[in-house]
């Protein structure tokens, strides 16, 4: 079995020759990446790791990953990051994935300054620090970054790390939900469920609890039903129409 894995592996890598227009493509990216051109290095460690099968494939991706990201590559230094909180190819070890994730953040990457913001909340690899932790979160999620608006609406509806205020809460889970976050889909119709920061609204909460139960969260699925049981059939026919707006501008988005 192992070494049919390792073949599927081999078959894999070769496919990303098939991909390009030629032979020589591949060769140029190892080429410049020998040479030590930072963009290639990342690129040629991806695809390292898409050839997923023989264990010097996860060492030859942290290799050439290493050395984009200590080139500064902004994303070769959140990949590492990544690698290190992991433990893909390397010894995890959450203060070098802290340090890399920082390394990014600072560049201002927004995968990078979420998780390092939620590195200290849990003060993994860093001392736990909910200011920092906010302070992270809060640039991702100002630059527009689903996750890291769905951190801070649930910050405001829970009180984690920030006030709590409902209101507050539904205008950043509607940034995200708005973008196809599913949990900001689902948190968002139960808060409209509920009057909760927001005048009580059945129909949106259902075109919202749709959505979120269309990508198999249970929950709402569940919520569903409990909405379909409350509502008359006008409300169930105009919420309907709504799912099919939001599906059309969330995917347009896309």
């Amino acid at each position: 079995m192992k070494y049919i894995k390792n073949i599927f592996g081999l078959f894999v890598f070769s496919l990303m020759f098939v991909g390009c227009e030629n032979e020589t493509d591949i060769e140029k990216t190892k080429r410049l990446a020998e040479e030590g051109d930072a963009q290639a290095q990342y690129e040629l460690a991806l695809m390292f790791d898409m050839a997923d099968g023989l264990p010097e494939y996860k060492d030859l991706a942290f290799q050439w990953c290493s050395k984009s990201a200590k080139q500064g590559h902004v994303e070769a230094q959140y990949y590492l990051g990544l690698k290190y909180a992991n433990g893909n190819g390397a010894t995890k070890d959450s203060k070098q994935a802290a340090e890399w994730f920082k390394k990014s953040a600072e560049q201002g990457l927004a995968l990078a300054q979420t998780n390092l913001g939620v590195m200290y909340f849990r003060g993994e690899g860093v001392p736990e620090d909910e200011a920092q932790g906010l302070a992270w979160v809060k640039k991702a999620a100002d630059q527009g970054f689903p996750e890291a608006q769905y951190k801070i609406g649930t910050g405001y509806r829970t009180g984690f790390a920030l006030p709590m205020d409902r209101s507050e809460a539904v205008k950043w889970y509607q940034k995200a939900a708005k973008q196809g976050h599913i949990k900001a889909q689902y948190y968002l119709g139960e808060l409209l469920a509920n009057g909760q920061g927001v005048d009580e609204d059945y129909i949106t909460s259902y075109a919202w609890m749709f959505l979120a139960k269309s990508a198999n969260d249970e929950q709402a699925e569940k919520n569903i039903k409990i909405l379909e049981r409350e509502m008359s059939k006008e409300q169930l026919d105009e919420a309907k129409t709504l799912v099919a707006e939001l599906q059309k501008q969330i995917f347009d988005k896309w």
